[in-house]
């Protein structure tokens, strides 16, 4: 075990431990030396956490903080109370993971909360709600969405088939979230199962410690068992990552591997559950603003694109956007922009034309109109705009709203 000389954001004292922040992956593994501090050697049964003060919250500590308590409280059978938890961090769901079934995800979105999932029609339907609200968040240069797409399922599924020594009996941890500030997608997957180390200790490569087992796992073809997969999951996430100049990093055991955006780092210093629990944490970063070529990074393998396939009418070669299928409504501009986010994003996926439905919706609100199609017309430009975007199915009220909300924004940008 690590030993701490200094503590900087928790602190025990007796049986309460105070976490100040979880913006800094420092978290986990200081968290971790207390727990074993208090409870391996038997000093408490009984834990109180303290959050007074803490309000930022990150995927990359929200995550494996969440899966840490959980083993704790259900496996270890420790009794936790949790004190001065602000609303902030309570909508994250950090301290009671978000389980499909529980929420509507058409109505609620996926992001900025942990999610706990078990199956992989979990994971299918989790990574649909993420690639669909981080697309009506941020517009992405073309192939980050698919790649992101890919990523989320590849690392998921390993922790369905490869978290646990029986297959299929593992559960993971969640958490995305966007940062509009920096344009990057944040994203953070934890198990606290076997490790890559302890997967892979039967392989004929035979890993010498934690960080070669998961310098080895993300070597192409580099797998426990061929009958469950082929061994290219965290190879392709690292080389999607480099290419974006993006930032992973994956701590398995005592090993960590990163990658900064310049250079691939190395460490052997981390803290761990146990032996037996060793624990996976996938966490990447994808530059929403960098064009990635998935065959190219991928070495000429392309993933179809089911997502946009789904979407896509063939015969017309279009795209029906019906929006009185969006959860948001068409009432307020915040909506408006995200509607306009994603169908920029499809303008970025699908050559074919993109058909927005008004059928069904009876009003629209000017600043609705303004944010989705006064903006477009401005973002795509009159010719584009006529080229890629059709509307259809507007009534005698909507129709005079779209003008009048096109013309203003036309009339405004000329004068800029």
């Amino acid at each position: 075990m690590q030993i701490h000389e200094r503590v900087f954001d928790v602190h025990r004292d007796r049986q309460t431990i105070f976490i100040t922040q979880l913006s800094s992956p420092r978290v986990v593994n200081e968290l971790l030396y207390h727990l074993h501090e208090a409870v391996d050697q038997k000093t408490h049964t009984n834990l109180v956490l303290d959050f007074q003060g803490c309000t930022s919250a990150f995927p990359n500590v929200c995550a494996p903080v969440a899966g840490i308590l959980e083993f704790y409280q259900h496996e270890k059978k420790i009794e936790i109370e949790f004190r001065n938890v602000p609303r902030t961090l309570e909508k994250v769901h950090f301290l009671n993971p978000v389980v499909l079934g529980t929420v509507d995800l058409n109505r609620v979105s996926s992001l900025d909360m942990v999610w706990k999932f078990a199956s992989s029609l979990e994971v299918n339907d989790l990574v649909t709600a993420f690639v669909k609200d981080v697309s009506g968040k941020i517009v992405c240069e073309p192939g980050l969405l698919q790649s992101l797409e890919w990523c989320m399922n590849e690392v998921m599924d390993n922790v369905i088939q490869h978290a646990s020594p029986t297959i299929g009996t593992q559960h993971g941890y969640v958490m995305v979230q966007v940062h509009e500030q920096n344009q990057r997608v944040a994203l953070c997957v934890y198990d606290y199962g076997q490790g890559i180390y302890n997967s892979l200790k039967g392989h004929a490569l035979a890993p010498k410690s934690c960080v070669d087992a998961i310098t080895m796992a993300i070597r192409e073809g580099v797998t426990r068992d061929k009958k469950i997969g082929q061994g290219n999951g965290l190879w392709g996430l690292q080389r999607i990552i480099q290419f974006n100049d993006g930032l992973l990093t994956i701590l398995s055991g005592k090993g960590c591997f990163s990658f900064d955006g310049k250079n691939f780092l190395q460490n052997s210093d981390q803290t761990s559950i146990d032996k037996d629990h060793q624990s996976t944490t996938v966490d990447f970063q994808l530059n929403c603003h960098k064009t990635v070529s998935i065959a190219e990074v991928l070495n000429g393998f392309y993933p179809i694109n089911h997502r946009i396939e789904r979407m896509e009418d063939d015969p017309t070669k279009t795209i029906p956007y019906r929006l009185k299928d969006q959860a948001s409504g068409t009432g307020t501009r915040q909506s408006g922009k995200r509607i306009r986010n994603e169908i920029l994003n499809l303008t970025k996926e699908s050559p074919y034309r993109i058909v927005i439905d008004f059928d069904g919706i009876s009003v629209v609100s000017s600043s609705f109109a303004d944010e989705l199609v006064g903006k477009l017309v401005v973002e795509l430009g009159f010719t584009e705009f006529t080229q890629r975007i059709q509307l259809t199915g507007m009534n005698d009220f909507i129709a005079p709203v779209m003008n009048r909300s096109v013309a203003q924004r036309i009339a405004e940008s000329l004068h800029q």
